[in-house]
């Protein structure tokens, strides 16, 4: 049964601000212009978690802005104990990489309570680095994030992208690894819609009669579907428009949605799922976005104020993070065998267009956000034009070719464009029965 209504308990209550931290950074992202051709993929709560080690060195107007954007309340402590209570579940879990940290000009003495603190409740330190020697600085930091991800994400960033007038900064790095409660199975290539008139045939799979929770937003024009993992403890919650350009809207509406609220709404359903199988690459240098979400003088080296890290002046010169999520039969960047493969007789739900997923816990930590614009483009929107987060261009060049080829080739066909792109069931019909799908490709 839903349960709309159930009031936040302490846990809740700090995943909730954290959220909201991560749609504001998600509804600042959505401003860039080429956001509605790229798919995109933020990591709300080691970037929440990694700031709140950056906010226990901050003091006056950089502390305040802090405690604004990251919704914190109390001392230091408390939001430090907080913070301890969001990841000590996962500290010592192989399978959930959520690190964050701060590395520091070597010649900077980290005042001892603070450091204190940040051992205590963050179970990390602060790393020193040598500013002056870019390759030695983004050696340490990649070694940093090759250890804390099991070898997963070898390269954060490269030295050319390295400052040599670095004071201090922070990094961010996620990467989670589940298998489904019920594995998928494949079903070949089929087609995904990027938009009213454009496709890609894109590999798909299946999983059959799952056990899953259900939602019709009438509010947002959308379904939800929350996917469960077989630790009992993660899933993936997908919010898919009825309208094949339906994403914008609930985009649109992000900052305003109640995640936690969407999430009581749903139902335990049983049902069949066909969806892309998709990885994201997501790199960022977040200092734009965050100062659009009100964190200002922490960037400044005039204004900020870090006294409580140390008497001598620091300022944030980069806030960096990189998160992978690899979605496929098995689960999240696993191996595990594949689903059986067969025939169903149950409702279809099928995923054939843009739609936006979280991977959350049950007690709401938002581990990852992101939306799936192209299933077959692996690069993200990054605010790096660096070559130090592996972006890989001939993506993004594939994807503007295939945009203009398709272009051209509608323009070229005048008003008969139309048939030779494959028809689209009726938007609003998300839920199909399997009468009238090629059996052979769904096998």
């Amino acid at each position: 049964m839903a349960n709309s209504e159930k009031q936040d308990g302490p846990s809740s209550v700090f995943n909730r601000k954290a959220i909201e931290f991560g749609l504001d950074i998600y509804a600042a992202l959505a401003k860039d212009d080429e956001h509605r051709t790229m798919n995109t993929l933020i990591a709300p709560l080691a970037i929440h978690f990694g700031l709140g080690i950056l906010y226990m060195g901050a003091a006056g107007r950089t502390a305040k802005e802090f405690q604004k954007c990251l919704r914190l309340s109390g001392t230091k402590q408390q939001v430090a104990k907080k913070f301890w209570r969001v990841i000590c579940k996962y500290m010592d879990n192989r399978n959930t990489c959520v690190k964050s940290a701060v590395f520091m000009r070597d010649d900077i003495t980290v005042d001892p309570k603070t450091d204190l603190l940040i051992k205590k409740y963050f179970k990390t330190e602060v790393q020193p680095i040598d500013c002056k020697s870019p390759t030695f600085m983004a050696g340490k930091i990649n070694k940093w994030a090759c250890q804390g991800t099991n070898q997963q994400i070898s390269e954060v960033i490269h030295q050319d992208h390295m400052n040599t007038d670095c004071s201090m900064l922070l990094t961010c790095v996620t990467i989670i690894q589940r298998s489904w409660k019920k594995p998928f199975s494949p079903t070949g290539n089929y087609t995904f819609w990027l938009n009213n008139t454009n496709t890609r045939e894109v590999p798909m799979m299946i999983a059959n009669d799952i056990d899953l929770r259900y939602y019709e937003s009438t509010e947002l024009d959308c379904i939800v579907l929350d996917i469960p993992f077989d630790d009992g403890d993660l899933s993936m919650l997908i919010l898919y428009p009825n309208a094949i350009t339906g994403i914008d809207l609930v985009e649109y509406q992000l900052q305003e949605l109640d995640l936690i609220k969407l999430r009581r709404n749903t139902m335990d359903y049983k049902t069949s799922v066909l969806m892309p199988k998709f990885r994201l690459e997501g790199d960022m240098l977040l200092n734009e976005i965050l100062n659009d979400c009100g964190i200002h003088a922490a960037f400044s080296e005039n204004q900020a104020d870090f006294s409580q890290f140390s008497n001598s002046p620091l300022f944030a010169t980069e806030i960096l993070f990189r998160a992978i999520v690899d979605v496929r039969e098995g689960g999240l960047c696993t191996t595990r065998e594949e689903g059986d493969k067969y025939h169903f007789d149950s409702d279809l739900i099928k995923v054939d267009h843009p739609f936006l997923f979280a991977i959350m816990s049950k007690k709401h930590r938002l581990f990852l956000f992101g939306a799936v614009r192209d299933p077959a483009i692996k690069t993200t929107l990054s605010t790096m034009s660096s070559p130090a987060l592996n972006v890989n261009n001939e993506d993004i060049n594939e994807l503007k070719e295939t945009s203009n080829e398709i272009d051209e080739n509608r323009d070229a066909a005048g008003d008969n464009s139309s048939s030779h792109i494959p028809d689209k069931p009726q938007q609003n019909d998300t839920m199909l029965k399997s009468e009238g799908y090629d059996q052979d490709l769904l096998d």
